[in-house]
């Protein structure tokens, strides 16, 4: 407060403050804390403090842990990366050195076979019952069905009567013949005809479509060999302008122009000069594209502009010496000249553009004009293929009757025969019905179980009993990834010790759950050795990948990152990536030989590794 002095022995100086602050900062971290007491402490020592002194070192406190909190967390400073789920296994070098896998397999049949009854009926005897060994095709059970069997008689009955009404059958065959073979001439008769009336619309046809072509190819013709004029045409006009105008100051130009030209319009001058620039661009435009008959039409269509961009020229002209001053050297008498001789040059190009315009409309129209003279001739033709194809129809309908009426004795014979052998089918679904009713074992092997008694009510596919063939087991076991990569299709494995199968599926992923891989063994069981439904000890030799290395340790290829430079791997280790530079040896496979680099009991990333860097963050996949 004003007016009070410090209190005596509190010598806590502005230098002294400015001391401890840099010592805090000089020395920041973990212990910021214990540094920040100790400074205090030898500060009270000191002094004693009043209430306004301890307020003072509270202050200078909080000031101290803000200031560190900012170093350590500066403003702006990114937020750290998500953590990237990984996949890890733990190396043990210890596993490299060992001979074998121990686990415990489940045994169970290669093939179980439910049998069914494919019939409904009651059971009135059952001739197996479970541990059996059964037989391919061996007598299981017996049914009984009252329905089956009236069905069965009735059916046999119906098929004596099929053939009964078989015997009246075959008597009009000889008129049907006579009267199709009258059809049939009569049918080529109009064959004929049709003939000759469409060769005739086909002449027609083809004489106005030459006669067509012809015209076309006179006019193209014609055309074409009108192009040359409308390009000299043109360029007469341009050469004429150009005496006036000397647009390029070649020098050539008439006598008594120079000065003179439009010199009461200077404007018209730039006008008619303009005028000139676009007709001569497009002279020289048109002039080096050759008119051909495929692109006579556009071959017109530029020559026509191109003389209206003359004409134009041309009126630019005019106007322009209708703006000259006449002297001693450029008379009256040569302007007025000057004047006709462009104007003859104007009514020469319009008698050519109206040639043109013509020949180029008669081009364009030629389509419409050929449709409207050949379509008339075209549908006689079509109308007459029509009657042709009416005809043939009618006379292959007819060729159709012979056949059918020479047959028709053979066809009712074989009407009866197939009401013959629609009943014999029946009586023959009926018989298999009745044979369904006697159920036989669909393999060979042993029964393993009976779901039915005496008596029992069966309905179609209810189950009776299951076979399996024990002869040949599968063991399946559930390893970890480290083992896993360790085996090989077709290599041995023992159970209980001496009896040896066969590794025959490695599955192609672990268990979502349990992280482990199914793996089934294969084994022959003819000798019995192994009961279904149990479980039995597993032992698998371990294939030794490079030979017994110290240190040395297989790892999935996938887990390691190779460079130009180096060649590193990423454990995981408190939650974080730590890069690690690794040797290899021997690849074999899907793995990869590291000589050096790896530790007994290091977690290696092996999954989703390829986008870490040293130090991010990660989680571990459970």
């Amino acid at each position: 407060m004003a007016g009070k002095s410090r209190p005596a022995g509190f010598d806590l100086k502005p230098d002294d403050l400015k001391y401890s602050l840099w010592q805090i900062f000089k020395n920041a971290n973990n212990d910021i804390f214990m540094k920040i007491g100790k400074i205090f402490s030898n500060h009270l020592s000191r002094a004693r403090l009043t209430g306004l002194g301890l307020t003072a070192l509270l202050i200078i406190f909080f000031i101290v842990f803000w200031v560190y909190g900012q170093e350590k967390n500066p403003a702006g400073q990114a937020q750290e990366k998500n953590p990237t789920l990984v996949n890890v296994v733990d190396i043990d070098l210890e596993q490299e050195e060992k001979s074998e896998i121990k686990a415990v397999g489940a045994v169970r049949p290669d093939n179980a076979v439910e049998v069914v009854a494919q019939s409904g009926g009651t059971v009135v005897s059952l001739d197996f019952k479970v541990g059996d060994e059964i037989r391919q095709n061996q007598i299981l059970a017996r049914l009984n069905n009252e329905t089956a069997l009236i069905s069965y008689q009735n059916s046999l009955t119906g098929e004596n009567n099929a053939r009964l009404s078989q015997l009246q059958t075959a008597k009009l065959a000889d008129e049907s013949v006579r009267q199709a073979e009258i059809s049939v001439q009569r049918g080529l008769e109009s064959v004929r005809q049709a003939e000759i009336t469409l060769a005739n619309a086909q002449n027609n046809l083809s004489n106005a479509s030459d006669s067509l072509d012809k015209s076309v190819q006179d006019q193209k013709q014609a055309a074409l060999l009108a192009w040359p004029d409308y390009l000299n045409i043109s360029k007469n006009g341009l050469d004429q302008i150009d005496y006036l105008l000397d647009v390029d100051n070649t020098n050539v130009r008439l006598p008594g122009l120079a000065g003179n030209f439009s010199a009461l319009d200077p404007a018209q001058a730039t006008r008619a000069e303009a005028s000139f620039i676009s007709a001569r661009t497009a002279y020289e435009r048109t002039s080096v594209w050759p008119a051909t008959e495929e692109n006579i039409i556009i071959a017109l269509e530029n020559a026509i502009s191109l003389m209206k961009s003359v004409q134009q020229a041309i009126s630019q002209a005019v106007l322009a010496l209708d703006k000259t001053v006449t002297d001693s050297q450029f008379s009256e008498s040569a302007k007025q000249g000057q004047k006709a001789s462009l104007n003859s040059l104007s009514a020469l190009l319009t008698q050519n553009l109206n040639l043109a315009d013509r020949s180029l409309s008669a081009l364009e129209n030629i389509e419409l004009n050929r449709k409207q003279q050949l379509d008339p001739l075209a549908s006689a033709v079509a109308s007459a293929q029509k009657q042709l194809d009416l005809a043939r129809l009618a006379h292959e309908t007819s060729l159709a009757g012979i056949d059918a009426a020479r047959q028709s004795k053979t066809q009712q014979n074989q009407i009866g025969q197939a009401a013959i052998d629609g009943a014999s089918g029946q009586s023959y679904l009926l018989a298999e019905q009745v044979a369904k009713l006697t159920i036989k074992a669909p393999i060979a092997g042993r029964a393993t179980a009976q779901y039915v008694s005496i008596g029992t009510e069966l309905s179609p596919g209810q189950k009776i009993g299951q076979i399996a063939q024990t002869d040949r087991l599968k063991i399946e076991i559930n390893l970890p990834a480290t083992d896993v990569y360790r085996l090989t299709l077709g290599q041995p494995a023992l159970m209980n010790g001496d009896l040896e199968g066969t590794v025959a599926q490695i599955a192609p992923a672990a268990d979502p759950i349990t992280k482990k891989v199914r793996v089934e063994i294969a084994f022959d069981n003819h000798n019995e050795d192994l009961i279904a439904g149990t479980f039995v000890p597993v032992s698998l030799p371990i294939r030794l990948l490079s030979g017994e290395k110290t240190g040395a340790v297989f790892v999935p290829l996938r887990a390691v990152i190779l460079s130009q430079t180096e060649n590193f791997v990423f454990l995981e280790r408190d939650g974080r990536a730590v890069k690690t530079l690794v040797a290899l040896g021997q690849a074999d496979g899907a793995l990869v030989e590291i000589t050096r680099g790896l530790n007994h009991g290091d977690r290696l990333i092996v999954e989703n590794n390829k986008n870490l860097a040293d130090g991010d963050p990660i989680t571990v996949a459970r």
